[in-house]
């Protein structure tokens, strides 16, 4: 593969590969600024793009990131294939969300209409546990397809585990749930593993979906934004900024649901911090409600 730089070497190599996506978005200055300007999207379109090429490329006994270890196989994963699982989600190739979607269809058909147990989703679920990529990839995506259609299968035992998985794809996978269990169900959505998941030091792909979530649920449950305002006052500078960030984000799309007076103060205290990247992100947010039409928020009951 001689001549072609990063592309001949992740050609060659699946952990350079693994490696050169992640530096896409990751080895930037000033990320804070730079995600907060949506940078993010376009670098991880970038990212996906170079992914799907590199996919196109490889042979498929070359589509793995390491051989699978006595560690993984063994009692600290418990993984346990199961011969059901298998050819289900054999079809089920990374990104393929339609084939996804038709196999958490023929699971779902598989619920007791009395308990509302589903053995099938409970062997798929010990999937994320597989060493195997494919089965892997194929398993997450058939999960979360699972738990978009009917989100009573997924209890908050199995969504704390995901969400404390070593691997960030994972607790990732949790995090996308919790996205689209807001949208649905907001009720349901457990906050304390949102919080968990929304850190700012947490992974792109993790906390991206789990800050998503947060501001759904803002929507039903608009007290959930407390929590970006209680991170401006973080003594983590970074904390500040990426909490500044999803206001600015919530002022773009819902500003009704922000306070002028609440920011102007926030904005004095942060220049008080000499936080000229935070305030300035709030001031955005700040000048984006003073615009929108002034409406009360409608509450049906006492």
């Amino acid at each position: 593969m001689e001549g072609h730089g990063f592309l001949g070497a992740a050609y060659a190599n699946p952990q350079v590969a693994a490696l050169v996506v992640r530096g896409i978005s990751d080895l930037i200055d000033h990320k804070s600024s730079a995600d907060s300007g949506g940078s993010q999207e376009t670098a991880a379109q970038a990212a996906s793009a170079f992914a799907f090429e590199l996919l196109a490329h490889l042979e498929p006994q070359n589509l793995h990131f390491g051989e699978p270890t006595a560690a993984t196989m063994s009692g600290r994963t418990g993984f346990k294939p199961d011969v059901r699982i298998d050819p289900l989600i054999a079809d089920v190739t990374l990104g393929n969300w339609k084939a996804a979607a038709e196999v958490a269809v023929r699971i779902l058909y598989t619920t007791d209409s009395s308990s509302g147990k589903n053995d099938l989703f409970l062997a798929l679920f010990g999937y994320h546990d597989c060493p195997d990529q494919g089965r892997f990839w194929g398993a997450l995506q058939t999960l979360e397809s699972c738990v978009r259609l009917a989100p009573d299968l997924i209890t908050r035992s199995q969504l704390s585990r995901m969400a404390a998985h070593e691997n960030f794809s994972v607790r990732a996978s949790a995090a996308s749930i919790c996205m689209d269990l807001a949208h649905s169900v907001p009720d349901r959505v457990p906050l304390d593993i949102a919080l968990t998941l929304s850190v700012h030091n947490e992974d792109w792909y993790v906390e991206a979906p789990a800050n998503a979530a947060l501001k759904a649920m803002a929507r039903s449950f608009p007290a959930v934004l407390v929590v970006f305002f209680n991170r401006l006052r973080s003594r983590v500078a970074g904390e500040r900024t990426h909490a500044a960030s999803q206001i600015e984000s919530v002022a773009t799309e819902e500003p009704h649901l922000l306070d002028e007076e609440q920011l102007v103060g926030e904005i004095d205290r942060l220049r008080q911090l000499d936080d000229s990247e935070s305030a300035e992100l709030l001031e955005k947010a700040l000048l984006k409600v003073k615009e929108s039409p002034k409406r009360a928020r409608y509450r049906y009951g006492l």
